[in-house]
């Protein structure tokens, strides 16, 4: 009982060696080798976020459930829209062998499921989620970032703790995600489905595109919201710079993001059970830690060592300490 008891509350005395003063130093250097060091390092605390994040969107469950169907009404429908006239010629006629060949040819019935008023009400329940979404990215992202900086972390004092410093931020942020996101599959579905043209095809492209290049966007909307005390449109703004700036770092980010999303999907036609709760385990995790793998380093460099300069006039949230000021608050 005391190990899963000690799996939220941060406490971390373990067994064995741990990891030396030399390859801490080593780890501080976010390079692509030292990712697969630090992700195995840091894996615990990734499937803690990843736990923490869908307990804030436990609503989320209510969706799901509707979406299998199991509370809607199930009916029989016509597969041909023939149908509804080659009735009417049946009853006007009465069964001979032309409308009875009529009727086996076109009156073949379907299964149908339509959403119940209680399939209704928990999609409504989940759209408790709208607001809840953000706030949970804060706190993932919070533990997340102070894994990636190697800082020592208290899971449940920790994600709270971002979302009360950072609520309104989170909340706000949180709500203009989940619309871009909706806008971004709205329009891939549309253009998908009418991609007959030319223009329409394009169009889909396009999209595609942008959805790519939000993907990216969205890994430091979230981040710097924690990390300094910015108005959302200069959020929004910077990210969208620091997206082009540490462009290289964020095309390999995605890559990554794009093979364990692969994976997962991949797992979900082999073993459906397992592809179903992979996200609840560490799906999300592991996208959220190669984000902010890839734009912390790049957070660093142009906003938090300017800040430091007094190159940049912003205000940081917490006081970022280097090296020698780390080792001197531990003394």
């Amino acid at each position: 009982m005391g190990k899963i008891f000690n799996i939220f509350t941060g406490h971390r005395d373990k067994d064995g060696k741990g990891i030396t003063k030399e390859e801490a130093g080593n780890l501080e250097k976010l390079s692509f080798i030292n990712f697969f060091k630090m992700f195995s390092i840091k894996f615990n605390n990734i499937v803690k976020s990843n736990a923490l994040f869908f307990l804030c969107n436990i609503p989320i469950i209510f969706a799901l459930y509707a979406l299998a169907g199991f509370q809607n009404i199930i009916t029989r429908a016509p597969t041909d829209l023939l149908y509804p006239n080659i009735y009417g010629v049946i009853k006007y006629e009465g069964i001979n062998t032309v409308t009875a060949a009529l009727n086996s040819h076109f009156g073949i019935f379907a299964e149908l499921s339509v959403p119940s008023k209680a399939t209704m009400v928990l999609y409504a329940i989940s759209l408790i989620c709208i607001f809840t979404f953000g706030l949970a990215n804060v706190g993932m992202t919070y533990l997340l970032r102070d894994s990636v900086r190697n800082k020592s972390i208290f899971i449940w004092h920790d994600f709270l703790g971002a979302i009360k410093k950072n609520w309104k931020q989170g909340l706000i942020i949180g709500i203009f995600d989940i619309t871009i996101i909706y806008i971004l599959y709205y329009d891939l579905i549309s253009f998908y489905y009418n991609s007959s043209s030319f223009i329409n095809a394009m169009g889909f492209y396009a999209i595609v595109f942008i959805a790519l290049l939000y993907i990216i966007i969205r890994n430091y909307l979230y981040l710097l919201s924690i990390t300094f005390s910015l108005k959302i449109s200069k959020i929004i703004n910077y990210s969208f710079r620091l997206a082009l700036l540490g462009i290289k770092r964020n095309i390999l980010a995605l890559m990554g993001i794009a093979i364990v999303i692969y994976i997962n999907i991949v797992l979900y036609f082999l073993i459906q059970p397992l592809g179903v709760f992979l996200p609840f385990i560490f799906t999300i995790g592991i996208c959220g830690f190669m984000g902010v793998y890839a734009s912390w380093p790049v957070v660093e460099k142009y906003l938090v060592k300017s800040t430091k300069n007094d190159n940049e006039k912003i205000k940081p949230l917490y006081e970022y300490e280097s090296d020698d000021e780390s080792e001197e608050s531990k003394s």
